[in-house]
């Protein structure tokens, strides 16, 4: 199947600069496969920012400035299937999530559901399209980067604070992303390696 003038950025934030080897093997995968099927691809890493609500905001910076559709944000400690990124871009979803194993040993999914509906992704293997980013830039603040110097960038990931705590950048984001009008989507049965001590395996079935 050939996709249909769609161009990928996959960027990942990496305060170390230190990628697994199912990440380099997977992302090898994955830019073949993506090639062999006509879809563009374009690449970028972040390295040296601590706080990853502040880098996954930054990715988003780059991507706007990309001439890209679609932005596929992908955490250093993970591995995936090649086929994963065409899988989630055929299903043409504004935000669409693989969904990994934590890295624990009872197998648990960070996914939030009420009922039937998706309310919560995690931001480790997230792709969102090109407009659901722009229609979220807004209020923006003033970060300094050692890859690219002073960067002005919009709340898009900032986590939340209130009620005595605070959500994670990844929930925040779909909060505001299900606040603007856009539903949260899974792509079910992406086979995933989660690298820490050890390595945990496993494919959400959704």
């Amino acid at each position: 199947m050939r996709m249909g003038g769609e161009r990928l950025l996959i960027c990942s934030p990496s305060f170390s600069g230190d990628f697994c080897a199912p990440y380099v093997e997977s992302l090898v995968g994955t830019i073949k496969d993506c090639q062999q099927h006509g879809i563009l691809t374009a690449y970028k890493s972040l390295n040296g920012i601590h706080w990853i609500d502040i880098a996954r905001d930054i990715l988003c910076h780059i991507f706007l400035k990309s001439d890209c559709t679609h932005m596929l944000q992908v955490d250093s400690d993970l591995g995936w299937q090649p086929d994963a990124a065409r899988l989630m871009l055929a299903a043409n979803k504004p935000v669409i999530g693989g969904v990994y194993p934590i890295r624990a040993d009872v197998p648990t999914f960070p996914i939030k559901r009420s009922g039937d509906t998706i309310t919560g992704l995690p931001g480790g293997f997230l792709m969102v399209r090109r407009d659901v980013i722009e229609r979220l830039t807004g209020e923006t603040y003033k970060v300094n980067t050692l890859q690219f110097g002073p960067l002005e960038v919009s709340a898009i990931f900032t986590r939340e604070f209130g009620n005595g705590g605070y959500v994670g950048e990844d929930y925040a984001f779909c909060n505001r992303a299900m606040a603007a009008g856009y539903e949260l989507s899974v792509c079910p049965g992406i086979k995933f390696s989660h690298t820490g001590p050890k390595t945990w395996r496993g494919a959400y079935e959704g």
